[in-house]
């Protein structure tokens, strides 16, 4: 899969979003895609939605609607600025439980 299918699956995840989800969907257009290789997943530093390729192409449509609306919520609870001094990884965990309770939940 080259960069430009896995942003087109990443655009379409979002028109999927803005249709049935309008929230995540509008926060979602606003996060500018960048391939990172280097990374094994994805992720944001709540200006840019970072994502690997490789692990866009092995998502279903369903995964990947959860995982652009999992970055949308790393977004909306501040979490890059909130973290503070607190250890970066263990921090991360506990955010991405928390996300992801609640987009089960959704």
């Amino acid at each position: 899969m080259s960069v430009k299918e896995a942003e087109q699956r990443i655009t379409a995840s979002r028109v999927r979003l803005l249709l049935t989800k309008p929230f995540f969907g509008q926060l979602a257009t606003r996060l500018r895609l960048e391939e990172v290789e280097s990374i094994p997943t994805a992720g944001t530093d709540g200006r840019k939605f970072f994502f690997n390729r490789e692990f866009i192409n092995r998502l279903e449509d369903e995964e990947l609607d959860f995982l652009v609306g999992h970055e949308v919520l790393h977004c909306v609870y501040d979490h890059m600025q909130a973290r503070g001094d607190r250890q970066p990884v263990l921090y991360n965990i506990a955010c991405d439980y928390n996300i992801n309770i609640e987009l089960v939940d959704q």
